[in-house]
């Protein structure tokens, strides 16, 4: 698999920041909600605990994750390289923590994101404070619990897309700031 020969460092969302992301995403009942990089299913068993009625659409790169995945509640377990998904399926939201820094290319993890959620739909997702974000969007700051490999930290916030429209031009581009 040559997914997981990337440097893909993982900084697993902490539960209470997966639950209030869940709180801003409000999910209900019969939703198809997009988690494209589950690593240990944070987001998906805050979900879960919201609203059991979702039908949640797990990500992840790591086989190993896939017990924890399912234990977390995902009805659907993907393990592969979420860059590799056909952008034609749609889903009524996403909850992410996108994987960024280490030269990975977050543009393209959100441009996915964004086109697999269905016009009129809503994102939840944590980036890099220097993110930035061209359409209209609520920015939750909070503090990063994790640091980078060279012991800094990259400041974040939780970015909430009330009215996703893919077929618009780019949502946001990558800051000037470098993260390794």
């Amino acid at each position: 698999m040559e997914a997981l020969k990337r440097d893909y460092k993982k900084f697993f969302t902490p539960s209470y920041i997966a639950k209030y992301m869940v709180g801003l995403l409000n999910p209900q009942t019969g939703d198809a909600i997009l988690e494209p990089s589950a690593g240990d299913g944070a987001i998906v068993r805050a979900i879960k605990e919201r609203n059991a009625g979702c039908i949640v659409f797990a990500f992840e790169l790591n086989e190993e994750h896939k017990p924890y995945l399912r234990n977390a509640g995902a009805n659907i377990v993907v393990i592969k390289d979420f860059l590799e998904t056909p952008d034609y399926a749609k889903f009524t939201s996403c909850c992410a923590n996108p994987p960024f820094g280490n030269g990975i290319d977050l543009q393209a993890h959100f441009d996915l994101m964004c086109k697999l959620v269905k016009h009129g739909g809503k994102m939840v997702m944590i980036l890099p404070a220097d993110f930035e974000v061209k359409v209209a969007h609520e920015v939750h700051l909070i503090e990063n619990w994790s640091t980078n490999k060279d012991g800094t930290t990259t400041p974040i916030k939780i970015v909430e897309f009330l009215n996703v429209q893919p077929n618009n031009e780019p949502l946001c581009g990558v800051g000037e700031k470098n993260r390794n």
